[in-house]
């Protein structure tokens, strides 16, 4: 199959280009894959064999399946957990830089689980995906701690040490900030995201292409960086 990326400069989009261009062999059906908002927006289904969606709200996905049903040509739509890997945004952007500013509000006795996936393997899924038709969550199948993901994170983040707190001053503290920063509510924010669960359920699609994908906290903590890295 052949492999065509757009939206490379949106994450996780170097990940999933080099992973469409180390599996392109140069023959057969050609896949488009569009990472983000604006490469789907922008994606033409007649040019192309087949879709692959990663990273899209509700509305520019109902707008793409709309365009490729006109075509005739299956879209596949990975809605990816919160994604781990260098360039990536959101959630775990803001934990990473909380814990190097010292900021962050490590509550003591945290249950809270979360849904993750590095972001190699959102390339992996993307390229196994091309052909299909549906939509499915993607994560690492695992339930992991929010606690851990905090300790990974930091310990690569040159061991930063981050305290503990009850969850009644968290919130003390949480709302001093969001003063003192002129932020919002963003701290408060935050701080209820990091103690509620967050879960999808990835299993389907996991057994449907047969990808193991690893554990991404273990990578993060274990693996050595380098200068090949994305």
């Amino acid at each position: 199959m052949k492999f065509k990326v757009e939206g490379v400069t949106t994450f996780p989009g170097r990940f999933i280009e080099s992973e469409a261009l180390r599996t392109d062999n140069g023959e057969g059906p050609l896949a488009l894959i569009c990472v983000g908002e604006a490469a789907a927006e922008a994606a033409d289904p007649e040019k192309a064999d087949c879709v692959v969606a990663v990273g899209m709200a509700d509305l520019g996905a109902d707008r793409l399946r709309e365009a490729c049903n006109r075509a005739g040509k299956p879209l596949a739509l990975l809605r990816c957990a919160p994604t781990i890997g260098t360039g990536m945004t959101g959630r775990w952007r803001d934990m990473v830089n909380a814990i190097y500013r010292g900021i962050y509000l490590r509550v003591d006795g945290n249950k809270a689980r979360a849904s993750m996936v590095h972001a190699l393997d959102v390339g992996r899924a993307a390229v196994m995906t091309a052909g299909m038709n549906g939509a499915w969550w993607l994560s690492d199948g695992r339930d992991h701690l929010v606690d851990d993901a905090v300790a990974a994170l930091a310990k690569r983040i040159n061991d930063k040490r981050v305290v503990r707190m009850s969850l009644k001053k968290a919130r003390r503290t949480a709302l001093l900030l969001d003063i003192v920063t002129h932020g919002g509510a963003h701290a408060r924010e935050r701080l209820c995201a990091d103690t509620s669960d967050s879960l999808v359920d990835a299993r389907p699609l996991l057994d449907a292409i047969g990808l193991e994908p690893r554990d991404t906290l273990e990578y993060i903590s274990t693996h050595v960086y380098s200068d090949e890295d994305l």
